[in-house]
């Protein structure tokens, strides 16, 4: 298991280029909910996913009357919020997040939204005052209330880096590694093929 990147290696399903376990379980569960498209959130069972309850952060999509996105965040477990080293739970995307990440992450978050199907990708995540972590995400779409797909359940695993891995800023903090699953990937881990 590799906890340093995803593999990028074409024509693997989607679970297994994950190369996190607990992603991977949970992907599974969500494909099992998808079968016939983007699951309702009322489906969503906490305890059927209970392993990965600390690492989860929902985001809910707010479109502004402007024509502007956010995302607010509804929910960040124990675990999320000690490595983002702060629980952002009722706060906007755009107050967490230093601006010159925003764009990349606001464009970045809409892909599962608008598409109905998950990504996952590693990047740094740097806290003030503490050391540079890497990061992986899975980001799952989710519709509420019919409305369409407009929120994302995030399971967030992270690990601290060498001193010699840590970024150069303005260079190689955004995102580093996105893979995105499609429509075989889903089938295959519903029915587990």
């Amino acid at each position: 298991m590799s906890l340093d990147a995803l593999d990028l290696s074409p024509g693997r399903p989607f679970a297994a280029r994950l190369t996190h376990p607990e992603l991977a379980r949970l992907f599974v569960y969500w494909a099992k909910l998808a079968r016939d498209g983007v699951p309702a959130y009322r489906d969503f069972d906490p305890l059927a996913v209970a392993f990965s309850l600390p690492h989860l952060q929902l985001y809910r999509r707010l479109d502004g009357p402007d024509g502007s996105t956010d995302y607010r965040l509804d929910l960040v477990g124990e675990s999320a919020a000690q490595l983002i080293g702060a629980n952002n739970r009722g706060r906007l995307l755009s107050e967490v997040l230093v601006p010159e990440r925003l764009p990349e992450r606001l464009a970045l978050f809409g892909q599962p939204l608008a598409s109905g199907f998950p990504i996952a990708y590693r990047s740094f995540l740097a806290n003030p005052g503490r050391e540079h972590r890497l990061q992986k995400r899975l980001m799952l779409p989710f519709a509420e209330h019919d409305a369409g797909a407009n929120l994302l359940i995030a399971m967030v695993v992270g690990f601290q880096i060498e001193p010699d891995q840590v970024p150069i800023p303005g260079r190689s903090e955004g995102i580093l590694e996105t893979i995105v699953a499609c429509r075989d990937d889903v089938v295959a881990a519903a029915t587990g093929f």
